[in-house]
């Protein structure tokens, strides 16, 4: 479905991103793991079209992607639910979610579908729907930061440091609600600093390192391996 390949990337004179390939299959979850400033962010931002690559390409469904404008990205099926979830705080959790079915704002008919599926995934958002979006608890932030995500159709989703600063059990759930997005056919690539859970819930993984891919693998083999859990996943 995604095909990325020999992706450079500058901030300025910093090299964010050094040759970085990967490949995601349709109806994976792949998780992408690093420290802090590894470029997992960039990588993302890169394929949603908010920051241009100097060199490199990306392709999707046999499509190049790489000029395209992040609303034409969108408009193809790849959404990125972003780190920080970056909503409207004086704004409802109804109107939150319509903002991520602007590509559809002409079909009432297709956001009332999208609406009643993001309900039965997110039930909550249903009793909340007239809340301020910023009065909600930070786990509740989350899920309607995905759930407007979930509003753009998309095929190939991207979800940035899904479990920041969330208490614990809000994380299981967290991890259950994605696994339940990706077994309904919506592919995901999970960026994520709690590497335990991404590699459990992931089928593979690609670990970045300073700007590069250091290890990419099958996430069970990579969780099993002490150098790899020791060097890269601080487990």
């Amino acid at each position: 479905m995604l095909k990325v390949k020999d992706l450079n990337v500058y901030y300025g004179t910093a090299h964010v991103l050094e040759e970085v390939s990967l490949e995601v299959e349709e109806r994976e979850m792949v998780a992408v793991l690093g420290a802090n400033g590894a470029g997992k962010s960039t990588l993302l931002k890169t394929i949603s079209g908010l920051v241009r690559p100097q060199s490199g390409s990306i392709e999707f469904q046999g499509r190049d992607i790489t000029l395209l404008r992040p609303d034409e990205i969108v408009a193809l099926g790849i959404t990125q639910c972003p780190e920080g979830r970056h909503l409207f705080p004086e704004m409802s959790v109804y109107k939150n979610l319509l903002v991520g079915a602007y590509i559809f704002r002409r079909d009432k008919n297709k956001i009332a579908r999208l609406l009643s599926s993001v309900y039965e995934i997110f039930p909550i958002l249903r009793e909340r729907k007239e809340q301020m979006a910023g009065t909600l608890s930070g786990g509740e932030q989350q899920m309607l930061a995905i759930a407007r995500a979930l509003m753009s159709e998309p095929k190939l989703l991207m979800l940035d440091e899904m479990s920041l600063g969330l208490a614990p059990k809000v994380v299981e759930n967290l991890f259950k609600i994605i696994q339940e997005i990706n077994g309904r056919g919506i592919t995901i690539i999970l960026v994520e600093q709690n590497a335990a859970k991404a590699l459990a819930t992931s089928k593979r993984v690609y670990v970045m390192e300073s700007g590069k891919i250091a290890v990419a693998g099958d996430s069970l083999d990579l969780s099993k391996d002490p150098k790899i859990r020791s060097a890269y996943l601080g487990i």
